[in-house]
Formats: C-alpha cells, structure tokens, sequence
C-alpha cells in the first residue's frame, strides 16, 4: 500500500512538473511565459487599415502625410491619440489579452526619454556634445521628387544619424542607434528620428473585472537584453544616476526573463488601472519607463511617482500624462527657390493583434509636410 501511495504522488509530481515546464514555452528569439490567472480574451479587437491608422493617429489641420513607414496587415482601431505602447499595455492588462515586447520597444521608451531630458536642458549639456552655439545646419541633398508616397525616407534618416555623429563630440549615434535581433529598417529609422529629436537644439535639419496580462511573450535574445542592461548605464554621464537607477532592476528582470527565469509577482506588476475621477488612473513599474510626464496642460516635468512604492491604487498617471511616444523633429526641404516646412516622426503608431489576438504595440515612421498652404 505505501508504495503504491509513493507511485502516485511520484506520478502526480512529475505530471505538475510537466505542467510547470510547458507553461513556458522558448523559441529561438523568443520566449513566452504566464503572467496573470486570467483567460485569455476571445474575440479580436476592431481593426482598421494600417494607412488609416497612420492619418488618425497623425492627423493635423492643413498638413500631408509626405509619407510612411507601412505593412500589410491591419493595425488595431484606436479611440484615442496617446501613447499607443501605454495603450497596448492598457488593454492587454484590462481585457486579458498576451502581449508582445520586443527590445526595440524597451530601447526606444529609454531612448525618448533620454531626449526629453536633454531638450529639457539643452545649454546645460551644449558643451558636452557641440562646440558651435546655436543651432548649425545640417544639409542633405534629396534626388528624388516631392509628392512619391515610396520616396527612400529611410536613407535620409540614416544619413542625418551619421551627420550628427560627425559634429558631436559624444559618440551618441552609436548609442541611441542600436541594433538588436528584432530590428529592422523600421525600427532603425525610430531610433535615428529619436537620436535627431534629442540633438534638435543644436541642430536645425535640412533637405534639400479582476484584469490582467495572460502571458507575456518577451522577443528577443539573452545577448539582446544583457545588451540593454549594460547600455543604460551609458546615459548616468548626462546627470541621469537618478532615473537610470530606476530602470536598471526592471532591466535586469527582463534580463532574467530571456534565460528563462520568470519572477511572476514581477511580471503581474506592470501596469495597473484604477477609476478615477479624471479617467483610469494608470499605475506600475511602466510608469518607470518616463522620466517625465505632461503636467498642468503640456509642460513636461519631472515623474513624480518616479522610483516610488505607491501604497495608494488611485495614485498615478492618466493616459494623457504620458508622452505620446512619438519623436518629431523639423527640416526644411528646399526645391529651387521653394521651402517646404517639413517634420519627421516616428515612435509607437498604433498597435498589432495577430491571430492569437495577441498585442504587439507597432513601431513607425511618419513625414509630413507642415507648409501653410496659401489661399
């Protein structure tokens, strides 16, 4: 008798283990494993197509989309402009649908951060990255046409990027523009719009229920995030020890994650959503990501709840705290005699569900052209 009673709890035992290891499942850049207790959603969310997203989430009076940065398949229907990785987040954790991180997501959220602080101190650091005073011309000659949806936008990033790395005296290209196993030309073209959004001061550029998250599926390589880890260190040179601190133990949790080694009370933690009486009040290690948020109508200043154990569920951030993700510079684009006011962007344009209904916040690209059309 006892060693039948010995049989089955041995059995029993290896059947929970068998259970344990299938519940994380590894690919070869990726990883997926559970988060909340919660099932996942049925049903897909509405979509509408992805040019169409583009011109809501871009959309401005008396401006074109020159062009973009586009895929064929559909991206979510949105209701609202902020920021679409906050919003992937946001509904991942409220209708119990997975999501998808990627590390040029997590690069990209640092990244604009980075430059928020910058533009928020621009002669403070003018010494350590220019000797001009200022703002000096960067020129570029386009030999393509005005109005071609499928111009090689792409280029002309990548060549401003190298402009910037000529004239500054830090090697900040090499920083912010990094290369991961998940980027691609699109995610490249984010991180050079944002290296040019953080330099813009120095330089003018010219042309010519009980919610959660189901499981989480992480992208990426352990080389990609050790990568991350070690990187961020490199901004606590431009007075930045007290947000790179910050980030470093969420970091190193998404480090562990790639090798397999889950932290599930972590994970749970992300995001957090509350009724408030401005709206859901968002709170959370994402919150970490921003180290400062729109405050009294659109003055950046610095996160409040930065670092910080909020012991209260209705404290935080409503959506339209957060920077809306998207870097944007000017330029000019002389043809002639004519000057076209021009802008780049690019960052978080919307969000992707594939056929898992899976979340997977979109990276993009935008040019637009800002000239006031004359009468």
């Amino acid at each position: 008798m006892k060693t039948v009673f010995i049989l089955i709890f041995f059995i029993l035992t290896m059947n929970s283990c068998d259970q344990f290891r299938t519940s994380i499942v590894r690919q070869e850049k990726s990883i997926q494993f559970p988060v909340a207790d919660v099932e996942t959603a049925k049903e897909r969310l509405n979509e509408i197509n992805y040019l169409e997203n583009i011109q809501f989430k871009f959309y401005s009076k008396n401006q074109t989309i020159e062009s973009c940065s586009i895929k064929k398949y559909p991206l979510i229907e949105l209701k609202d402009r902020t920021n679409s990785f906050v919003l992937a987040v946001d509904l991942a954790f409220s209708q119990h649908r997975p999501l998808v991180i990627s590390p040029d997501m997590i690069w990209l959220l640092i990244c604009q951060g980075f430059s928020k602080h910058i533009n928020q101190n621009p002669e403070k650091y003018r010494n350590v990255f220019v000797n001009h005073e200022g703002k000096k011309v960067l020129k570029i000659k386009f030999n393509f046409p005005k109005g071609f949806f499928y111009n090689p936008w792409e280029e002309v990033f990548d060549f401003f990027s190298k402009e910037i790395k000529k004239e500054v005296k830090k090697n900040i290209t090499d920083l912010i523009v990094q290369n991961f196993s998940t980027t691609s030309m699109i995610e490249k073209a984010a991180f050079d719009i944002s290296l040019m959004e953080s330099m813009e001061r120095y330089f003018d550029y010219r042309g010519k229920a009980i919610c959660g998250i189901p499981y989480i599926i992480l992208e990426g390589t352990v080389e990609d995030w050790d990568k991350i880890y070690r990187l961020v260190d490199e901004f606590n040179q431009y007075d930045l020890e007290w947000w790179v601190k910050e980030l470093k133990p969420i970091l190193y949790e998404f480090k562990m994650a790639s090798e397999g080694k889950i932290l599930k009370k972590f994970w749970k933690g992300i995001y957090n959503s509350e009724k408030g009486y401005g709206g859901n009040v968002v709170n959370g290690w994402i919150i970490n990501f921003f180290p400062y948020t729109i405050q009294d109508g659109n003055t950046l200043m610095k996160n409040r709840l930065l670092g910080k154990k909020i012991e209260n569920k209705h404290e935080g951030f409503y959506h339209r705290n957060f920077p809306s993700g998207i870097s944007k510079v000017e330029f000019i684009w002389e043809i002639g005699k004519i000057e076209y006011q021009m802008n780049f962007l690019a960052g978080f344009t919307g969000i992707y569900q594939n056929d898992k209904l899976e979340l997977r916040p979109e990276i993009g690209w935008v040019v637009k052209d800002c000239t006031i059309k004359k009468e």
